[in-house]
């Protein structure tokens, strides 16, 4: 909520250079990829910075205790050597009640262009990312049910497929779907 900084080991963080390239591409793919087709009003950039061991762990011992139950296995790496800093589209200044925010990770809502993709991978030419990977969660057990959600029909343009992708979100939130009342 009021930033990220880094990797989470546990979460792909770990290597010193594979976390702070993973802060680094993300906010990259932001820049390119995003910000130029997306209303500036509605891409939230944020600031990339240089952070520390002793920062992180002083973050991370800050809010360990606010984690869920299913994080607290996780810790933010030490090893990061940039952060994110977003602010908290939790809360609206001046205003101490009443406030209603929802987060979406829509995920990627493109499939590749013709002839990008190989023969025996056509399958990725006709389904997304997320639902593929919600294939190989649900028979690798990391996940108790598989998300109907599809980014494709989120971003289709067509009301129904949205409003049914957005049904699915509510069905089976996993982490792509959070409701804060209040910044809680």
């Amino acid at each position: 909520q009021g930033g990220a900084a880094g990797g989470e080991e546990g979460s792909g963080g770990g290597q010193e250079e594979a976390a702070s390239n993973s802060c680094e591409a993300a906010f990259r793919h932001m820049q390119e990829r995003w910000a130029p087709i997306v209303r500036r009003d509605l891409v939230m950039m944020g600031r990339l910075l240089a952070v520390g061991a002793p920062f992180l762990s002083c973050l991370s011992s800050l809010v360990q205790p606010l984690r869920p139950p299913r994080r607290l296995g996780l810790e933010i790496d030490p090893s990061a050597r940039h952060g994110w800093l977003l602010p908290d589209l939790c809360t609206l200044p001046g205003v101490s009640s009443g406030v209603l925010s929802v987060e979406i990770k829509p995920k990627s809502g493109v499939l590749p262009l013709p002839g990008q993709v190989c023969s025996e991978h056509a399958c990725k030419a006709a389904h997304s990312a997320f639902a593929m990977m919600q294939r190989m969660k649900l028979s690798k057990g990391s996940v108790a049910a598989q998300s109907g959600y599809d980014p494709l029909d989120l971003f289709s343009g067509d009301a129904g497929r949205m409003e049914a992708s957005l049904r699915e979100l509510v069905r089976v939130p996993q982490n792509n779907l959070r409701v804060f009342v209040d910044g809680v």
